[in-house]
């Protein structure tokens, strides 16, 4: 007769009100624990497409990001199947646009980058920056456990290309405010977990 929600954003408290059968549905769980529950006959899961994406949004009011080459450099040297192996454990794909799959005006026909670190090199030269020799600072939100994964993985792969990043988790909240404030001094790339809010 009664469905009680609660709202607990942590993915391990989830798991472990699950776990100590305080709850009978836990929608995150983290994604190195699920196999966990495959073969336990006590749970029963279920992996469907989400409507979630993450989102890197780069600075283009602040140099050298507001030259669109150094931008497509940079989307050329994200590793894109790594992040979805290492951070999502492979429940992931890469995403075609801002838009998840099987939300409006998502389509199969909107191009994807690759990861090309010689392209990459190659758009870096040709907008003046031929070794890279520019920092990037990176916020992500510290409360989001996937982001804390694949930040690193941008980081080592911008540092092949010559650009230094420096990660810094802060809370959403603080990183929304940053983004919101004066360009010159907000961060250079924003990475976000998104859903459609339109």
């Amino acid at each position: 007769d009664i469905v009680l929600c609660q709202i607990v954003p942590e993915a391990t408290t989830q798991q472990q009100l699950l776990e100590g059968g305080e709850v009978d549905l836990a929608g995150t769980i983290p994604t190195q624990n699920l196999t966990s529950f495959d073969n336990n006959p006590d749970y029963k899961v279920y992996r469907e497409k989400s409507f979630f994406n993450y989102v890197g949004f780069f600075n283009t009011l602040k140099k050298p990001l507001d030259n669109p080459m150094v931008r497509q450099a940079l989307s050329y040297a994200i590793p894109y199947k790594d992040i979805i192996d290492i951070a999502v454990t492979g429940l992931g794909t890469q995403s075609r646009g801002p838009v998840p799959e099987g939300v409006w005006p998502w389509s199969d026909k909107v191009s994807q980058y690759s990861y090309d670190l010689t392209k990459a090199k190659d758009l870096l030269k040709q907008a003046g920056y031929p070794n890279g020799g520019f920092p990037i600072r990176l916020t992500l939100a510290s409360e989001n456990p996937a982001e804390n994964l694949f930040a690193p993985l941008i980081k080592d792969s911008f540092s092949q290309i010559g650009v230094d990043v420096t990660i810094e988790p802060i809370l959403f909240s603080q990183q929304w405010e940053q983004a919101k404030a004066d360009p010159a001094k907000a961060q250079d790339m924003f990475l976000l977990l998104y859903w459609p809010t339109y």
